[in-house]
């Protein structure tokens, strides 16, 4: 038998679940720009967006933010509405500069992320596909390869770059990498860059 704190704690779990649609129709997520610096030069190569839920809440917390999005089934509608405002604030990143940017391997199917509408968003922020870095973790990209690979080789041809995210944590972290050769590897808190993709292997 389950102990009062252990009920209570489960009845706001659930409450904090009802009221998860209600977040993500809100829009009421925050990004926070975090600077990737080069060790060598010391400068700035780029920015990783972060995602934050509503503040003093517990969903401020990314890890909350999306365990919450899987327990309720909107990890999909969770991902687009974070990948849109990142990148409103990524508007007009400094030449030279690169967006990190997490997303799922689904967001292929996001109407509002491909051909021309994609193409008009970036104009109106400023941005080139060039200096958007897509973050996918491991896990994801293992745990759904083909729609990993689709992505990769759609969002590839437009000029995308791509990094694998939490290198060694998942299962057959080795195999990942030169299964799916990314342009950056991720690894804890270190950040590798890989030589460009060869087309003859």
């Amino acid at each position: 038998m389950a102990s009062p704190s252990e009920n209570l704690a489960c009845i706001e779990q659930r409450q904090r679940a009802r009221k998860f649609p209600d977040v993500v129709l809100a829009e009421d997520v925050e990004t926070l720009c975090e600077p990737i610096v080069n060790v060598t030069t010391r400068e700035a190569i780029g920015y990783e967006a972060l995602t934050r839920g509503p503040w003093d809440t517990d969903l401020y917390s990314p890890d909350a933010l999306f365990h919450m999005g899987e327990e309720t089934g909107l990890s999909y509608e969770l991902d687009c509405l974070c990948r849109g405002k990142a990148l409103r604030e990524a508007r007009g990143l400094s030449s030279g500069r690169l967006l990190f940017l997490h997303c799922l391997p689904a967001s292929i199917h996001d109407p509002a992320f491909r051909g021309d509408v994609l193409k008009r968003t970036l104009e109106e922020l400023r941005l080139r596909p060039s200096d958007v870095v897509f973050e996918i973790s491991e896990k994801e990209s293992i745990d759904s390869l083909e729609i990993f690979r689709e992505a990769r080789d759609y969002y590839g041809e437009l000029g995308f770059k791509l990094a694998l995210d939490d290198t060694g944590v998942a299962y057959g972290s080795l195999e990942a990498v030169m299964e799916l050769p990314p342009d950056f590897i991720k690894v804890e808190q270190l950040l590798a860059t890989l030589p460009p993709r060869s087309d003859e292997n």
